[in-house]
């Protein structure tokens, strides 16, 4: 059923103009029901704008279709409340939505409608704030997460940082609307189709796509934002809008052109985030304590090697979690995958890796050799990667592509690279790139740059890198250079964003948006997800056996071997 719907900025108590509107619309287009943001009437009415509304109360006026309206900046005048505590309605075909409200309409639109503005709420704010008041509670924004799903949402005011990640903008001379973290969860939560709100001028956002959930393993939710300017202004900013829903489409979806990542922030009630020292405990003793970096003698500590996570010989070292040893380098599963245990049916296995160098930065060693050895390190774990990919490849079918990524900061004492299987369309669709794009302008970060993906980086010092990788026989990555075709291993870029050496960096940035992006937002941080030691040496052993055909490390061997 595809059903066309009309959308109106508020109207402010010029009821004839608008109906008449509404009048020559309808006879242009077979309209389905109407929505009024905002105010519809006004809140000190002149007489013409009185006398509109004792002849909306009583009949007077034609409403020549179903309308829908809710609550905006002010109270509902006092005969229209008593009219609606009377009777539950205004008129025939004008349906109030109420402060706080959830409906399906006739045709099977769900709408939910939060007006009014944010106050703060004592926790008994919630028993005195009428059906009719123009505030609203946190409280009643997480009431209506209740509702699950939803078509059509309105607010009154805008989700906080819906701007985020977008290329459009307001005017020069517009102030940004009130906006508040709440509407942005209830946005989250309720995944509508249209989030429909208002503004002095009008603005209309790129559509942004949901993370797949387990739920829904497929990204197949999007929303457009869509903001109007108030009835007739004097601006001339756009104050009506039509679209199409379409009720018979089913689950999978194809992502509009333009589309980005959610631009909100989702409020998580956390501790606050574990510091560098903390975030290596990964490889600690496997009860579960965390190391922590004594007070005392803090540059002994960075210099002893038995210390480390991530040197080998060093009792810190899990070595039931190694899975390949080279001359440079090796291979580990980390502590808490990415993905859940027993998932990835394309693969077989979780497929989450960490790629790491056998020398630590602090080594005594000529700084002439450590040059030498740095290029060799970075090729060697170049081709770990590569051949990580190969395996991805053959075992996905085509299915899975792969993103990879390093953090380089002049403190870090141990580099390591994090390799993670990704569905490919979320690749072919340019997502993996637009997330990690808009989480930087989010964070206030540099941008990011292309860099080529077979080099090292030219400068030694703070930068986030990243390397996306698709499959042969993918869909064309958006954005690929002209002559930068696939080849029988796939298609690669990558990307480079420098960071400030003077400010701190979460060293979770990629696998936070990577959880994201996969719908694995509960995983986000590893230290909710940690395995058994038992779990750990089945997940290495089980990456163990897939990777063998495509260790390049065992192909060393059998030719030192055979000679």
């Amino acid at each position: 059923m595809n059903l066309i719907v009309v959308v109106f900025g508020p109207v402010n108590g010029l009821l004839k103009k608008f109906f008449a509107r509404l009048h020559k619309i309808l006879a242009k287009q077979d309209l389905s029901f109407a929505i009024v943001l905002g105010d519809l009437f006004s809140e000190a009415p002149n007489e013409t704008q009185a006398q509109e509304t004792f002849d909306l109360l009583n009949g007077a006026l034609n409403v020549p279709l179903p309308i829908y309206f809710g609550v905006g900046n002010h109270p509902l005048p006092a005969g229209v409340t008593e009219k609606l505590e009377a009777s539950g309605e205004v008129c025939a075909n004008l349906f109030f939505l109420g402060r706080r409200g959830t409906l399906k309409t006739s045709e099977g639109i769900r709408i939910a409608a939060l007006g009014g503005k944010l106050v703060e709420s004592d926790g008994t704010q919630l028993t005195t704030l009428s059906n009719f008041d123009a505030n609203f509670t946190v409280n009643d924004a997480r009431t209506l997460h209740g509702a699950h799903s939803t078509d059509i949402l309105i607010t009154n005011q805008w989700p906080q940082g819906v701007r985020s990640g977008s290329r459009i903008y307001l005017p020069d001379d517009t102030e940004p609307p009130s906006d508040a973290q709440c509407i942005s969860d209830l946005c989250v939560a309720l995944k509508p189709r249209y989030h429909l709100s208002t503004s002095a001028a009008s603005y209309s956002r790129e559509p942004f796509f949901h993370p797949a959930t387990e739920d829904e393993p497929e990204v197949t939710k999007t929303t457009r934002f869509e903001s109007l300017a108030a009835f007739g202004n004097e601006r001339k900013e756009r104050y009506v809008l039509a679209f199409r829903i379409d009720l018979s489409v089913a689950s999978a979806i194809t992502l509009p052109p333009d589309v980005t990542p959610i631009p909100f922030t989702i409020s998580r009630k956390r501790g606050a985030l574990p510091d560098q020292n903390t975030s290596y405990s990964r490889y600690g003793n496997g009860n579960g304590d965390t190391w922590r970096r004594p007070k005392r003698s803090r540059q002994s500590d960075y210099t002893k090697l038995e210390n480390c996570f991530f040197c080998i010989g060093s009792p810190a070292l899990q070595t039931h979690l190694i899975t390949s040893v080279a001359e440079e380098s090796y291979i580990t599963v980390p502590r808490g995958p990415l993905p859940p245990p027993g998932t990835g049916s394309d693969l077989g296995i979780p497929g989450h890796a960490l790629i790491i160098p056998h020398t630590h930065v602090d080594d005594k060693v000529p700084v002439e050799q450590r040059a030498h050895l740095s290029t060799n390190e970075y090729e060697e774990m170049q081709r770990y990667r590569r051949a990580l990919c190969r395996m991805v490849q053959v075992k996905a079918n085509g299915k899975l592509g792969a993103v990879c990524w390093e953090i380089s900061r002049s403190h870090i004492r141990h580099v390591h690279w994090q390799f993670l299987p990704v569905p490919s369309d979320l690749i072919s669709k340019g997502l993996v790139q637009a997330g990690f794009k808009v989480a930087a302008e989010n964070g206030n970060l540099p941008s990011f740059k292309k860099y080529d993906p077979a080099k090292m980086v030219a400068e030694k010092g703070d930068y986030f890198r990243i390397w996306i990788w698709k499959p042969a026989g993918a869909a064309k990555v958006p954005g690929l250079e002209e002559g930068e075709e696939d080849d029988e291993n796939g298609d690669e870029t990558s990307m480079v964003m420098p960071i400030p050496s003077s400010e701190r960096f979460d060293i979770q940035f990629g696998r936070k948006i990577m959880a994201q992006l996969l719908g694995l937002g509960n995983r986000a941080d590893w230290h909710d997800v940690m395995q058994t030691e038992a779990e750990e040496t089945a997940d290495a052993e089980a990456f163990k056996a897939a990777f063998e055909p495509y260790d390049p490390a065992l192909e060393n061997t059998a030719e030192t071997n055979s000679a």
